[in-house]
């Protein structure tokens, strides 16, 4: 069932933040919330998701950075970029990166559900296999 992943939500927002943690919640994963690249960092270490969702722009270290930096420390963790941008050329950019996918603000929530499950290797809403062994 989704409710065994874990989703971690990445923004310096606190609005946008919360909206993305009840989305999660409300599509049946864990949360947890991260304001900054440390925090993010050290959640991922401690909650152990199956999936962030990172913005994009966050001051300090920006969010492209921040997928780098997961990229490299846990190759097979999924993330999903968030953004209010809609600029074809950073998708195309952060999708080379090794972002999952790319969200743009204002969120179609049933993109994102789908974008989340497709991550977990699960369907919307009705469970399914976990692609990521070992992190459960």
């Amino acid at each position: 069932m989704a409710d065994a992943y874990r989703v971690l939500v990445v923004d310096d927002d606190p609005e946008v933040a919360s909206m993305l943690r009840d989305l999660a919640e409300t599509f049946g994963y864990r949360t947890a919330t991260a304001s900054n690249a440390a925090q993010a960092l050290r959640a991922v270490r401690e909650f152990l998701p199956h999936v962030v969702l990172l913005d994009i722009r966050m001051p300090g270290i920006a969010g492209d950075t921040v997928l780098v930096r997961l990229r490299t420390a846990t190759p097979s963790l999924p993330v999903i970029m968030v953004t209010g941008n809609r600029d074809e050329d950073e998708a195309k950019r952060i999708l080379a990166a090794g972002a999952w996918d790319y969200v743009s603000k204002p969120v179609d929530s049933a993109y994102l559900e789908r974008a989340i499950a497709a991550a977990v290797g699960t369907s919307p809403k009705s469970g399914g296999t976990d692609a990521w062994e070992g992190r459960s």
